[in-house]
């Protein structure tokens, strides 16, 4: 145990592996408050457990606190890691059945009706074959037609399979990488606007499944792999690779092993001494915002930028010269969507030391900015870019990785430790708010337009509709 900048760590073996990388157990303010609720957190959990039975999808909430409570008190009593989830699997598990109904009552349209159109004609030709005739990227098929082809599932098996797979899939993220908080990480993340458009934007969800991998691990093989995976889910995904390619030399002494060549560790010092500084953060959204208008021009004007760079020049223009009505599924309102996170991320990047951060921490902050630029170009010059900020959107509890995993929260309370407790308390209200407006007016596209009256016997029962 040590005591650096008003935090106490309970540290284990340092190795270049991304398991321990992310094992450093940090006794904060944030932990200290969910400790403290510890003596009634049966009675939170009971209070769950009858809400979920009346509402699934507002059960959750207090389900998930009940975990990040039993967490917290593993950090602060100093436990090592116990059984698997230490004690929280049984909750875990409503929280995935939930949400994977959930997101299943998507209605029918547009883009997932397209997928369900692909889906039914999987097996006339083999799959790569077939998705490359419909232009499009193979990997989201992947299991679905494995499925397909062992056990001839229809459909409805492949809407839960793939709600499934991608609720599971961000769970497991959640636990792996940010073990201390994955109960929080959770919960902002199925408060977030767009995480429920998840089977709508099935390929995009998909690739971020790769992206955030590759965001946080710290081994370069890996992240070739994973990179490579989430471009051919959706190559959107080129976009947030290409910057998080640009961080790799990016190290953080005290939790990596050193190169053992003077020239290596010399030169990653440079990049790093660079690179993370706050400076730099606020010259990447100018150059973003800047290159972006220059590139639309330049590609529009210039024919020798479509030959030199044709598969880049085909996808961009393919964007751009669709119009202000190509906004695939979004709208004018798109920045309410994001304002909350966005109102509560900007400052604690501004506030933050890059240099004193881990690199995914950094690497998160530049892909915020990257999503604030996309929305900016959303209102501006490419309607289409609003797709991107989905990323924030659909998944900004990884993005509060830069609150949560931050040195500057310590054992006391501060403007880092008000912001993460506004954030879950601001996400959880707008959610409600969403949930309880959209049922009332009858406007949702889950659950036939009223998500609020579905309790658990309509999730069982809907359950069964789908498997038969």
């Amino acid at each position: 145990m040590k005591r650096q900048n008003g935090l106490i760590y309970y540290e284990k073996e340092v190795i270049m592996s991304d398991y321990n990388y992310y094992q450093t157990e940090k006794y904060n303010f944030f932990h200290k408050v969910f400790n403290s609720l510890n003596k009634v957190k049966y009675t939170i959990f009971f209070f769950g457990l009858g809400l979920w039975i009346l509402s699934p999808i507002l059960g959750i909430i207090p389900l998930l606190m009940f975990a990040q409570v039993n967490v917290s008190k593993r950090v602060m009593t100093k436990k090592q890691k116990q059984s698997f989830l230490n004690g929280n699997f049984f909750t875990i598990f409503l929280v995935l059945f939930t949400i994977t109904i959930y997101a299943s009552t998507y209605e029918v349209t547009s883009d997932l009706q397209v997928y369900l159109n692909i889906y039914n004609n999987l097996g006339n030709l083999p799959l790569f074959k077939y998705m490359e005739s419909r232009n499009m990227e193979p990997i989201t098929f992947i299991i679905p037609n494995l499925i397909k082809t062992l056990f001839d599932a229809n459909e409805n098996h492949f809407i839960l399979v793939q709600a499934l797979t991608i609720n599971l899939a961000f769970i497991l993220i959640a636990i792996r990488f940010m073990p201390s908080y994955y109960p929080t990480i959770m919960l902002l993340n199925i408060t977030s606007s767009h995480y429920f458009m998840q089977l709508f934007l099935m390929r995009q969800f998909y690739a971020f499944i790769f992206l955030v991998i590759f965001i946080y691990t710290i081994r370069l093989w890996k992240k070739l792999v994973f990179s490579t995976l989430a471009i051919l889910t959706h190559s959107s995904s080129l976009l947030f690779i290409v910057i998080g390619m640009i961080f790799i030399p990016l190290i953080n002494n005290q939790e990596t092993k050193k190169s053992p060549f003077k020239l290596i560790r010399k030169f990653r010092k440079i990049i790093n001494n660079f690179f993370r500084k706050k400076i730099f953060i606020y010259l990447f959204f100018l150059i973003v915002l800047t290159v972006l208008p220059i590139l639309f021009v330049a590609l529009q004007n210039f024919s020798f930028l479509n030959q030199l760079l044709p598969v880049f020049s085909y996808k961009f223009l393919l964007y751009v010269n669709r119009g202000d009505d190509f906004t695939l599924g979004l709208n004018e309102g798109l920045w309410k969507r994001t304002i909350f996170d966005i109102l509560i991320l900007l400052p604690s990047i501004i506030l933050i030391h890059p240099k004193d951060e881990k690199v995914s921490s950094f690497i998160w902050s530049v892909m915020f900015v990257f999503s604030l630029v996309s929305l900016i170009s959303f209102y501006t010059f490419i309607p289409a870019f609003g797709r991107l900020t989905v990323f924030l959107s659909g998944l900004s509890g990884f993005f509060y990785t830069i609150l949560l995993d931050s040195k500057q929260q310590i054992d006391r309370p501060n403007i880092f430790s008000f912001l993460i407790f506004v954030a879950i308390f601001t996400k959880i209200l707008y959610f409600l708010y969403q949930t309880i407006f959209s049922s009332l007016q009858n406007t949702s596209l889950l659950w036939e337009g009223n998500p609020l009256g579905k309790n658990l016997v309509d999730y069982i029962q809907f359950l069964w509709s789908m498997i038969n």
